[in-house]
């Protein structure tokens, strides 16, 4: 469904996260889309994503787009009208449903230093409907993956076409 992802573009992920934590990178950390997928697939707690199977796109002008899937009982349940899995057949209510999220991702100092994901389409399945959806549909514990807390070792966060470029506060007076 997504990109290919294979255990070397974790573990190059990782080495690359690690040396911007410790403060070791001097230059800007650039993640495929990738390596993306494979850290977000090894390295994230599915609880802290409200849908199975992610997949991160990476698109110019700082879009990401997430795509997933969540059984139709799930979002029947978290809705407005939960009453409604009561009167659909199990298979039905099992069967997964595509959710697709394009946001645009801002770089944010404060209140916390964040890569904050502002929701600007949600799709379901075939269906485009208001972003404001996406809270009724999932609880807000779940929707916290759209604040990405950073550490004080970023600078900012650019996403460009199939990579995201980390500026190391290390750099910041060279550029």
């Amino acid at each position: 469904m997504g990109t290919v992802s294979t255990a070397e573009d974790a573990a190059r992920a990782q080495q690359k996260l690690l040396r911007l934590v410790r403060g070791a990178a001097r230059e800007s950390v650039v993640l495929t889309e990738a390596e993306v997928n494979a850290f977000v697939s090894r390295n994230v707690d599915p609880r802290d994503l409200p849908f199975g199977e992610p997949s991160v796109f990476l698109r110019a002008h700082d879009v990401v787009e997430l795509v997933g899937r969540v059984p139709l009982g799930h979002l029947l349940a978290a809705s407005p009208l939960p009453l409604l899995a009561d009167l659909l057949p199990s298979a039905w209510l099992a069967r997964p449903i595509y959710l697709r999220l394009a946001t645009h991702a801002e770089f944010e100092l404060a209140p916390r230093r964040q890569l904050r994901l502002d929701v600007r389409e949600l799709t379901v399945g075939h269906q485009r409907l208001p972003t404001f959806t996406l809270r009724l549909l999932f609880e807000p514990a779940s929707l916290r993956f759209v604040r990405i807390v950073l550490p004080e070792t970023v600078a900012d966060v650019r996403i460009e076409s199939g990579r995201a470029v980390i500026q190391p506060a290390s750099s910041r007076g060279r550029i």
